[in-house]
């Protein structure tokens, strides 16, 4: 969290060894694969139903989101979760494969890379790819 001049030191995403996993991360990414595992419910069923992908299991490797399926809320958790890998480039998602989906996904859309930059979007989306790989 933040110091007393607003600096931020930590990410609360960074696990170390014998620690604990953040539970909102943990919950995150129950929610996200239990979403990837029903064609009908949250942000990676109306992805494979935009992509015509309802019954491929690996359809969230390489995701995009329909502009109806995309919220403030996408923009809150993704603003958030994207900070970690420009600022904190050893903490690693790797353990969390459903959120560097969800990351790759909103660092993939074309308005990110135009408030954020190319080179941003393209490092981010370069990272979550690297996470999800098998």
């Amino acid at each position: 969290g933040p110091d007393q001049r607003g600096q931020v030191l930590d990410t609360g995403a960074r696990v170390r060894l014998g620690q604990q996993p953040p539970r909102a991360l943990e919950r995150l990414e129950k929610e996200l694969e239990r979403s990837s595992r029903d064609s009908r419910r949250g942000w990676l069923a109306a992805v494979r139903s935009d992509a015509g992908q309802e019954n491929d299991q690996d359809a969230g490797d390489d995701v995009s989101f329909p502009d109806a399926s995309f919220g403030v809320a996408d923009v809150a958790v993704g603003s958030y979760l994207l900070y970690v890998p420009q600022f904190f480039p050893e903490v690693s998602f790797k353990r969390w494969p459903h959120i560097a989906k969800f990351m790759k996904a909103c660092a993939s859309r074309p308005a990110y890379a135009e408030a954020y930059g190319e080179d941003v979007a393209a490092y981010l989306v370069e990272k979550c790819e690297a996470w999800t790989k098998k």
